[in-house]
C-alpha cells in the first residue's frame, strides 16, 4: 500500500486532469484515491473529510459511468451509433464536471488532507491501531451480509454492486494496515466486470437510441448475464479463502 502521501498527491494530479478532460483515467483515478483515503480516514477516526471524499466520488458519478460505458463499446463495430451518444453526453458532462472539481469544496478538501491527513493516516499513528480493529471487523460484517444478499437475490445487479462496494472497503482496509487483500481483489474484479455491463445498458436504455438498438441492448443483457455467474462464483470462491477475514 502506498503511503498517504501518495494518494494525497495523486488525488490533487488526478483533479486537475479531470479538470480539463484530457486524460480518460483522470475521472476514476479520482475516484480511487477518494476512496482509499476516505477508508484511511474511517480507520483514523477522521470523520468530516470522510464526507468531503464520499461527496467528491459522487460528483464524478455520471463521467465515470459513461466512461465505463464508452470503454466497453469502444471495439464494437454494432455499437458505433451508441458511442457517439456517450461521446456527446460525455462532453455535454464535462463542463458541470469541472465547475464541481474546481469550487472552494474540493479546495478546501486538498488543504486540510494536506495538513494532517498525511500524518494521522500512517499506520503508525496513534489514532489507527486504537480504531482499526473494529472499523476493519465493520468492513467484514458488511461484506459477509452484502454477500449472503447477493446470495438470495443473485439476478439482481444492485446486489452485486453493494457487494462490490463492500469487499473494495474491505480491501482498502486491510491494505492500509498491510494485510493481505489479493483474493478480495480478485472477487472485485468480477463483480466490476459485472457492473460495467450494467452501466452499459443503464445508458442504453436511457438514450434516444434504445428502440432502434434492441440487438445491442440483448447482447448487453447476455453478457451481463455471463459475468453475474462469473461474480458469484468469484465469491463463492473468496468464501473459501481463509486470508481475506484475517487479522
Amino acid at each position: 500500500m502506498h503511503p498517504p502521501a501518495h494518494w494525497i498527491a495523486r488525488l490533487r494530479a488526478s483533479l486537475a486532469a479531470a479538470r480539463l478532460g484530457i486524460d480518460a483515467e483522470a475521472v476514476h483515478d479520482v475516484r480511487v484515491a477518494a476512496a482509499r483515503l476516505r477508508v484511511g480516514l474511517e480507520l483514523a477516526g477522521r470523520d468530516a473529510l470522510r464526507a468531503d471524499l464520499r461527496w467528491l466520488r459522487r460528483a464524478c458519478g455520471r463521467a465515470r459511468d459513461l466512461d465505463v460505458a464508452a470503454e466497453l463499446t469502444a471495439e464494437r463495430v454494432d455499437a458505433a451509433e451508441f458511442a457517439g451518444w456517450l461521446a456527446h453526453e460525455r462532453a455535454l458532462e464535462q463542463a458541470p464536471l469541472a465547475s464541481r472539481l474546481q469550487g472552494e469544496r474540493v479546495a478546501g478538501l486538498l488543504e486540510a488532507l494536506e495538513l494532517a491527513g498525511a500524518r494521522e493516516l500512517r499506520a503508525e499513528s496513534p489514532a489507527v491501531p486504537a480504531r482499526s480493529a473494529p472499523a476493519l471487523a465493520r468492513h467484514l460484517r458488511r461484506a459477509v451480509r452484502a454477500g449472503a444478499r447477493f446470495e438470495l437475490e443473485p439476478q439482481c445487479v444492485e446486489r452485486a454492486h453493494e457487494l462490490r462496494r463492500r469487499l473494495r472497503k474491505l480491501r482498502h482496509a486491510r491494505e492500509w494496515l498491510g494485510l493481505d487483500a489479493q483474493p478480495i481483489e480478485r472477487a472485485t474484479q468480477a463483480l466490476g466486470a459485472c457492473n460495467d455491463r450494467s452501466t452499459a445498458r443503464a445508458l442504453l436504455r436511457e438514450s434516444p437510441l434504445a428502440p432502434r438498438l434492441a440487438a445491442l441492448e440483448a447482447r448487453l443483457t447476455q453478457e451481463l448475464e455471463l459475468a453475474r455467474r462469473g461474480a458469484l462464483a468469484a465469491w463463492s470462491a473468496l468464501q473459501q479463502e481463509g486470508a481475506w477475514t484475517s487479522t
